[in-house]
């Protein structure tokens, strides 16, 4: 009996220690068993080795845990567990960050301004940020490109020493400024005296121009007025124009009398009829006056 009781005893205590450890656990973990979430979801090019599990922070305060990293065709979407009444604006800005030298990552979420929070089920955009290892990755990049490009340089560099141009360049520019300098000092005093005649032009120009403002105002305003006037004698020729273009239209389709006269060939003919016979009449009545004109006294 003794023996069982002391079973009885070591399994309580172990009971009560593994009670404990789950207690302590989930103390730890800040109840996250029992803790109330909502999911929503982020598209990102490159999660940098993001896992289930990855604490998220809002503002720098861990509100939630990576639930869920699903790749689709070009895209990383995840599924993020956010504590139940912690609300995430639409224009939050959310961001993969790494955290150690070994590449361990997080999700931290920027909060932004916007009134509408993002809903279960949503889905944003999100961004890899440049952790510890990629800017190195990428410094190392740089120094090779900065190798090569000096490579390339010493190259350049060697080849023309080689041929004595590049010494023959540098004398060459060396002799084209010693020229420039020399004939700068031979012709200083020109310069300066035609750089003071250019000041006197300027002074004398500016004060030409400020005794005749009036007089060339006056002659601009003429101007004007003259070119208003040409355009407005530019616009009656048009009209003529256009009238003119008119009544030759008209002339041609037989509108009208002269248009008759012009192409109504019948009208032309009665015209030459009527007028030889009124030359006839006009014969007759000189050589028979006393037939058309009768006079009696009584």
């Amino acid at each position: 009996m003794k023996g069982r009781g002391l079973e009885i005893r070591v399994g309580a205590v172990v009971l009560l220690a593994a009670v404990v450890l789950v207690v302590g656990t989930m103390w730890f973990q800040r109840f996250a068993v029992a803790e109330k979430r909502y999911s929503f979801f982020a598209r990102f090019k490159d999660v940098g080795g993001l896992i289930a599990g990855d604490p998220i922070f809002i503002n720098g305060v861990e509100r939630g845990k990576v639930k869920k990293v699903d790749l689709q065709l070009n895209l990383v979407v995840v599924e993020m567990a956010v504590r139940q009444g912690v609300a995430v604006p639409r224009d939050s800005k959310v961001s993969l960050q790494a955290v150690g030298i070994m590449g361990e990552r997080n999700v931290t979420i920027m909060r932004g301004a916007s009134p509408q929070a993002i809903a279960p089920g949503d889905t944003v955009d999100g961004e890899l940020l440049m952790g510890l290892g990629e800017v190195m990755g990428r410094t190392g990049e740089i120094i090779d490109e900065v190798d090569a490009a000096i490579e390339n340089l010493r190259d350049v560099t060697e080849a023309l020493n080689r041929d004595g141009k590049l010494k023959e360049g540098i004398a060459d520019f060396a002799a084209t400024g010693k020229s420039a300098r020399q004939m700068t000092e031979e012709n200083r005093v020109r310069i300066n005296r035609t750089l003071d005649n250019l000041d006197r032009s300027t002074a004398q120009l500016s004060k030409l121009l400020d005794s005749h403002y009036a007089d060339i105002d006056t002659s601009l305003t003429a101007f004007g007025k003259a070119g208003r006037e040409v355009q407005n004698t530019v616009a009656h020729l048009t009209e003529i124009s256009d009238n003119l273009k008119k009544i030759s239209t008209n002339l041609k389709d037989g509108k009208g009398s002269a248009g008759r006269l012009l192409t109504d060939q019948t009208l032309v003919l009665r015209m030459e009829s009527a007028t030889a016979s009124l030359d006839t009449l006009l014969k007759d009545m000189k050589a028979h006056p006393n037939k058309y004109v009768k006079f009696s006294l009584f």
